[in-house]
Parts: structure tokens; C-alpha cells; sequence
């Protein structure tokens, strides 16, 4: 991987704009180690840069074959090198990249659900934008490197897929977080979930987020009572 600058002025060129960018054509490059489209995504969501169109483009045609050939483990390692201030950027790539809807579906189909973001608020999010605002100001709190409770934020709303119903006009989710809590602990032997987090999702499940930064207004959606998503046309 470089920059679109010089090696030896990767870290000043930061500051300038630069692009992420697989050296030689994106594609081959690709084709000799799938990991570098993890590794690319790293880049981009640490430094907080754009990555190169050609390159990104390649990313995403690559996703099946970086799920099918780069071993979760591996997959796990670049991920463990993400800053927890900068992991909801990461999330968001994986996402669009369409390599999280592979490795962890059930966080992908969040997206699918849209729910009010409170009670005094009309307005309309799905719960996987709610999960990646939480995952954002939860380091912004005086957690700036606990990387293991960004990584719990990624999960505390993944019950509501399980849960979810919807009757008399509204999207209910009752017990989501308990249910939530089983639903991650067959998932703990997969490499593909980080197990160090587990520990810190599964009380967060069980009882609700009690984190004072998250419960501001804006930021946490009302518990129950959600609109339905709304389906593309045909």
C-alpha cells in the first residue's frame, strides 16, 4: 500500500489530502494477498482519508473472494490495529465495501431497520446508523482508547434483529438486549467476533446501555417504539 505521494512523506501527506492507494493495478494487486483490501480500509478509517477510486472500486469486486480466502483470524488482526475513535469509520467501510454483511451479517441487517431516534424526535434512522453514531461518541466520552468497549457499542442493538415485530402501525423490539446477549454467545467461538469483547457486550445486553454519554438527547432511540423500514421499489 502507499500513499499518492512519496514512501518516505506518507505521514505528511496526511496533511495534504492524500488517497489510499494500491500500488500497480488495484485488481492484481488484489489477486497476490486479499488481506491488503482490509489493511486499505485500516488506513483509510485511522487517518481519517479517502481512499482512491480505482483502488476502492476493486475493493468492493474483491469482497467475496477477501471472505472467502482471508481467514477471519487475519481479518481480526487488522481490525485489532483500528483506533477505538476511528473504528466507526472502519465499520462504516466494511459496510459499504460489502464485506460486513459476509463476516458479520447479523450487525449488516441492522440497516434494513429503521427506528425514531427518540421519543421527542420524528426523525428517522436505521439502527445500524444509530449503532455507528454510538460507536462514534462513545470515545469522544473520556473512552478514547478503550477499544474493547467501542467494539461492545458495535453489537448493543444486534437483538433487535431477533426481536423486532410489528404490530398496530410500529416496529417493536422488547427484550431486545437479552436477547441480544444469547444470540452473541454461540458467536463467541467463531474467529470472526472478536471474543475479548464479548465480555463487555454481554452486560451491556443484558441490562440496557447505562453509558451517561449515550444517553443525551439525540443519541439513544426510544426503546420500543420504532416506524417500519421502508422497502425500495421494485
Amino acid at each position: 500500500l502507499r500513499f499518492l505521494s512519496q514512501h518516505k512523506k506518507n505521514v505528511r501527506a496526511l496533511d495534504k489530502g492524500g488517497l489510499i492507494q494500491l500500488t500497480g493495478l488495484p485488481d492484481e494487486t488484489l489477486r497476490h494477498n486479499y488481506l491488503l483490501a482490509i489493511r486499505a480500509l485500516r488506513f483509510a478509517a485511522n487517518f481519517d482519508i479517502p481512499i482512491e477510486p480505482n483502488t476502492w472500486l476493486a475493493i468492493v469486486r474483491s469482497s467475496t473472494r477477501v471472505l472467502d480466502y482471508v481467514p477471519a483470524a487475519d481479518i481480526m488482526d487488522e481490525w485489532r490495529k483500528v483506533a477505538a475513535e476511528s473504528m466507526y469509520r472502519f465499520v462504516k467501510l466494511m459496510f459499504d465495501a460489502h464485506i460486513l454483511q459476509g463476516l458479520i451479517p447479523e450487525v449488516a441487517a441492522l440497516a434494513c431497520i429503521r427506528q425514531r431516534r427518540n421519543d421527542d424526535d420524528d426523525t428517522e434512522e436505521t439502527v445500524f446508523d444509530h449503532t455507528l453514531e454510538c460507536m462514534r461518541h462513545y470515545p469522544e466520552e473520556g473512552f478514547h482508547y478503550d477499544w474493547l468497549g467501542t467494539m461492545a457499542m458495535l453489537f448493543h442493538d444486534v437483538g433487535k434483529l431477533f426481536t423486532g415485530e410489528y404490530f398496530d402501525g410500529q416496529w417493536t423490539f422488547y427484550q431486545h438486549h437479552r436477547v441480544g446477549a444469547k444470540a452473541l454467545q454461540p458467536r463467541g467461538h467463531r474467529p470472526a467476533l472478536p471474543s475479548g469483547a464479548l465480555p463487555h457486550a454481554l452486560p451491556l445486553h443484558a441490562h440496557g446501555p447505562r453509558h451517561p454519554p449515550l444517553q443525551g438527547p439525540g443519541r439513544v432511540s426510544a426503546p420500543h417504539r420504532h416506524v417500519p423500514c421502508r422497502h425500495p421499489g421494485p
